[in-house]
């Protein structure tokens, strides 16, 4: 009796074509972001005052993966005297009286500008994490809110962090 073999490898071969030609992912043109997680260090500012500095990490997705602006996006909409100068906005929220408000933004501006790290025009999707070093903060509870906005201005989700003791 002769074995199929013949057969059985172009059946294996096109199994093995048909895994790897799988559709990649789709994901939205609009970043969509998740808070991970938030890790406490121990730190002493300029004027030896010791305290905590958050480190939150965060993961994203963006549909087009034009993440990040580059050093050279100064101008039109990315100036300096514009909001999309940064691309990574937070809002710090301190805990008083057992209730939640937004921390005075003169002294706390927590605006960033994520470097460009998205792929020149070639729309593919980008997943990454964010870790974001902050200075020490001096309250007792804090928590954030914050969003990114991607290079075509498509702002994602808003996500908020739990509550962060600093003490």
């Amino acid at each position: 009796m002769k074995r199929p073999s013949g057969i059985l490898g172009l059946l294996l071969l096109l199994l093995v074509f048909l895994t790897y030609c799988e559709k990649p992912d789709s994901y939205p043109i609009n970043p969509q972001i998740e808070y991970e997680a938030v890790y406490l260090i121990d730190t002493t500012d300029p004027l030896g005052n010791t305290g905590s500095a958050p480190l939150l990490v965060f993961s994203f997705v963006d549909g087009d993966g034009d993440i990040g602006l580059k050093q050279s996006d100064t101008s039109g909409v990315y100036s300096t005297d514009s909001t999309f100068h940064n691309n990574l906005f937070f809002t710090l929220y301190e805990k008083v009286n057992g209730e939640f408000q937004e921390a005075d933004s003169l002294l706390f501006g927590f605006n960033y500008r994520i470097p460009f790290v998205g792929w020149e025009e070639s729309n593919r999707a980008l997943k990454g994490q964010i870790y974001v070093q902050f200075v020490p903060l001096y309250f007792d509870t804090i928590k954030f809110e914050f969003y990114m906005v991607d290079r075509a201005l498509h702002k994602s989700n808003v996500e908020t962090s739990p509550e962060i003791a600093l003490n």
